[in-house]
């Protein structure tokens, strides 16, 4: 026990050196009049970061509800804020997305032309804007 204790805080030791050799980890002292303070810091990776930014939420009117449709992507460009959505009943929506938008299904990469998918959305001024996009 005592020898496995000995090796775990030499592992820790080394790691902490290494942490520190290669610029990981950084150390900062500083003394005022009765504390010697010491300061070991680890700056995060740039894609850990936290962003935090606000959003407002949608701007759902009384005169705006719910709908559902569904069926096949038949315009979308990657990143593209809008697909149109060829129905069974041979209709053209165009779907805005917007930052809330939830996108879901089988498949991680997101939309696709072909998709055939379910969306829930409001209608707001004639402008349909997709709430939730279910790729099936």
């Amino acid at each position: 026990m005592r020898t496995l204790l000995c090796v775990l805080l030499i592992a820790i030791a080394l790691s902490i050196g290494a942490a520190l050799l290669t610029g990981i980890m950084s150390v900062s002292t500083e003394q005022t009049d009765e504390k010697f303070i010491v300061r070991m810091q680890v700056p995060a990776p740039p894609f850990q970061r936290a962003r935090v930014r606000t959003v407002d939420p949608p701007q759902v009117t009384a005169a705006a509800k719910m709908e559902t449709a569904t069926g096949i992507v038949s315009e979308y460009e990657d990143g593209a804020q809008s697909f149109v959505l060829s129905t069974s009943d041979h209709r053209e929506l165009t779907m805005h997305l917007d930052s809330m938008a939830r996108i879901s299904g089988k498949r991680l990469a997101g939309l696709q032309v072909g998709d055939r998918v379910s969306v829930i959305y409001t209608t707001s001024n004639g402008e349909h804007t997709a709430i939730s996009v279910t790729v099936e």
